[in-house]
């Protein structure tokens, strides 16, 4: 590391502990007390253990996103089925009333709108704290929407983990030391749902920087 401290925290952390030791032996030499020497060294600890505990508190933040989320895709999920069995009894022995009493929109006419199209040219980047931005092209009528699905290598299927109307998403709740991880983009508008192709994520390769798209 250069003579002079950077200017990053993390950088100047591992700046001065490397000075530590050339400092204390050479004091004398260079006109520092035993007074100064133990106050920088205590300074450094205590950084030190604030940036551990800060990298803690980031894991253990992205796991309490993490859970939360899973809990309410389990509950969009069950609501997603209630209301199909919703406007299939409406469409039968219900009545038009059902969706005035459910507080629901009535179920669109097949045919009124085309699907969209399938997303293609995804790709993923990883910021410097970890997270992966997800980009990608698409095209559909008015409304139409992007529901961003993940698969963790501890997980059997994919998993919702955001809605947007946007191509482009980032996903902040990665667990630490999950590789590959494996995303997919789907276009949705009313009944229509079509699935783009599966991104693989790897993390600590030579294109760690770069996620990949490959079929499943």
């Amino acid at each position: 590391m250069g003579t002079n401290m950077p200017g990053d925290r993390a950088q100047a952390v591992d700046w001065v502990e490397e000075h530590l030791e050339p400092w204390t032996e050479n004091q004398a030499a260079i006109n520092l007390s035993a007074e100064q020497i133990a106050a920088i060294t205590l300074l450094a600890q205590t950084a030190r253990q604030k940036q551990i505990a800060a990298g803690q508190a980031r894991s253990a933040a992205k796991a309490a996103t993490a859970a939360w989320h899973a809990a309410a895709d389990q509950m969009k999920a069950y609501s997603s089925d209630l209301i199909l069995e919703l406007k299939a009894y409406a469409r039968g022995d219900g009545g038009e009333q059902v969706y005035q009493l459910a507080q629901i929109s009535k179920r669109e006419k097949p045919g009124e709108a085309p699907p969209p199209n399938m997303p293609s040219d995804a790709r993923s980047t990883i910021t410097n704290d970890g997270d992966v931005h997800l980009t990608w092209k698409g095209k559909g009528p008015g409304g139409t929407r992007y529901h961003v699905m993940r698969k963790l290598p501890t997980e059997t299927k994919f998993f919702f983990i955001g809605d947007t109307s946007e191509k482009a998403f980032t996903d902040d709740t990665v667990p630490n030391g999950a590789t590959p991880v494996i995303y997919q983009i789907v276009a949705v508008h009313t009944d229509n749902r079509v699935p783009g192709e599966p991104i693989y994520v790897r993390f600590g390769t030579s294109n760690g920087a770069q996620g990949e798209e490959a079929a499943a």
